[in-house]
């Protein structure tokens, strides 16, 4: 399916932006492309890797916010959830 598709492609470039961990604007990159995959998964109604995907955004945001990436999740979504 087209869902499926797209968030294989945006996995394909979150592993791109992995392989430099310590390189900001990848990071950031990686923090974007994980709000990307969570309306991708939010349009398939996989709520639980929904809830995996905030975490991670989350936890990104929190790491590197002095350096400033902030990639929020919006209320709407948290609140779907």
């Amino acid at each position: 399916n087209d869902f499926r598709s797209a968030a294989d492609k945006i996995e394909e470039a979150m592993e791109i932006c992995r392989k430099h961990p310590d390189t900001i604007p990848y990071i950031d990159k990686q923090a974007e492309l994980l709000n990307i995959l969570l309306d991708i998964y939010l349009a398939m109604d996989d709520k639980a890797r929904c809830r995996k995907l905030i975490t991670e955004i989350d936890q990104l945001n929190e790491t590197y916010k002095e350096q400033g990436v902030c990639r929020e999740v919006s209320p709407d979504i948290r609140n779907q959830l």
